[in-house]
């Protein structure tokens, strides 16, 4: 009865900690998100009274996919994208977050330094920065794309007998390294959250036991830190699909401004199911591998 007890205080302190959320969803969005699901299956145009509506049922919809190349072409690559940044993020949080989560001078100096990106800045000052370095780089003749690209990187890379294709990827993934470091904050915090939360009393029946730092990792902190990692994954996802630089939101709301307001919304509507059944087989694929320790 006293576990029982216990375990409905926490489950009361989570449901707490929604309930604005919970609030600012019913008063502010759900009658926004409504219209614009209703503005999906009809023909909109402004008119001296506002907004006059047509309705044209599936219309918009056969036409995102089957009359618009460019939405399926975009949406397709943001899809690939999640292959290789999604790993990449989440694999470069875990390691900073070991890495802060050592005894030294100046720890909490270093936390803020990989945390401070996350409170002063957002994906639209992202983008900027991009823009203005991208501009100066054009300006001085040069290709925004070689902004962190080692040439003799590269080619080590295809003499040592990688595909065109992997080379590609990685070599993406070093040019985004700038970006990599701003957009793994809260990341970094989970972890550092996850592996202060793990008892030294675990570590030290290892070490009695004679175990490496290797086997400790795996067989105590990684298990430890599953949880960590699915919230950090889905986070990471959605992230991926919803920041300012992701193609198909650029165009989402390039067809916005061009006063398409139905099809904007249409789009919209797609790409919202596509990233819901992207987690819901995230979480699927993953939920039985998490470990939950008290």
């Amino acid at each position: 009865m006293k576990r029982l007890a216990i375990e409905t205080k926490r489950k009361w302190v989570g449901f707490t900690f929604i309930i604005p959320w919970v609030l600012g969803f019913f008063a502010l969005y759900l009658l926004p998100l409504a219209e614009s699901l209703v503005y999906t299956f009809n023909h909109l145009v402004i008119g001296d009274e506002g907004l006059e509506m047509t309705f044209i049922g599936w219309y918009n919809y056969q036409k995102a996919f089957t009359g618009d190349a460019d939405f399926l072409q975009t949406l397709t690559g943001s899809l690939s994208s999640l292959f290789y940044q999604v790993p990449l993020i989440l694999i470069f949080s875990m390691i900073i977050a070991l890495l802060l989560n050592q005894k030294f001078r100046g720890r909490l100096v270093a936390r803020a330094v990989f945390f401070v990106p996350v409170i002063i800045a957002s994906g639209i000052v992202i983008s900027i920065l991009n823009g203005d370095t991208a501009s100066e780089m054009l300006k001085a003749g040069e290709k925004s794309s070689n902004i962190f690209k080692v040439e003799m990187f590269t080619q080590a890379l295809v003499e040592a007998g990688l595909s065109s294709d992997i080379v590609t990827v990685i070599t993406t993934a070093a040019n985004s390294i700038f970006e990599l470091s701003w957009r793994s904050g809260v990341q970094i915090l989970l972890f550092l959250a996850g592996l202060q939360s793990v008892s030294p009393s675990l570590y030290e029946a290892a070490d009695i036991d004679g175990c490496t730092a290797w086997e400790k990792f795996w067989k105590i902190t990684f298990p430890i830190l599953t949880p960590i990692l699915l919230v950090n994954l889905v986070y990471t996802i959605t992230d991926n699909f919803t920041t300012y630089t992701n193609k198909t939101m650029v165009l989402i709301l390039n067809y916005g401004q061009k006063m398409e307001f139905a099809y904007s919304a249409t789009l919209a509507w797609i790409y919202f199911l596509v990233i819901i059944i992207v987690l819901g087989l995230v979480y699927l694929l993953i939920k039985k591998r998490i470990s939950y320790f008290d």
